[in-house]
């Protein structure tokens, strides 16, 4: 079972743990998309419309948004591709690092084939 974090009409923020991928696909695996919903579906099995806003890599851990209608999908990816939600990812190293904190900003493009990101 998954971590909400919070949820109210519009949309549901979940801890997505690391191996679960964020949207359901063709794949066999699971994903935190089918589990939410699995576990917001009511007596009766009806479903609600849920749908990631966002993604998270599989090996990546997290908050995930799900939108709960098609007008808070709308709205949220709205405001992700205006840039007026901003992410931060936080990074757990080991071994000896010269200085004990720092930021590094850095931006992600597409491979020439468009099946992964580069730094």
């Amino acid at each position: 079972m998954l971590n909400i974090i919070f949820e109210d009409k519009y949309l549901v923020a979940i801890d997505k743990p690391s191996g679960l991928s964020s949207e359901s696909g063709a794949a066999l695996h699971p994903s935190a998309e089918s589990m939410v919903q699995q576990m917001l579906t009511d007596r009766d099995g009806r479903c609600p419309y849920l749908r990631a806003v966002h993604r998270l890599d599989r090996p990546t851990s997290g908050v995930l948004l799900l939108a709960k209608s098609k007008a808070a999908l709308s709205g949220l990816m709205r405001q992700f591709e205006e840039k007026t939600i901003v992410k931060i990812y936080v990074a757990r190293v080991s071994g000896h690092w010269p200085v004990s904190e720092g930021t590094l900003r850095n931006w992600l493009r597409k491979s020439d084939d468009g099946r992964s990101a580069i730094i």
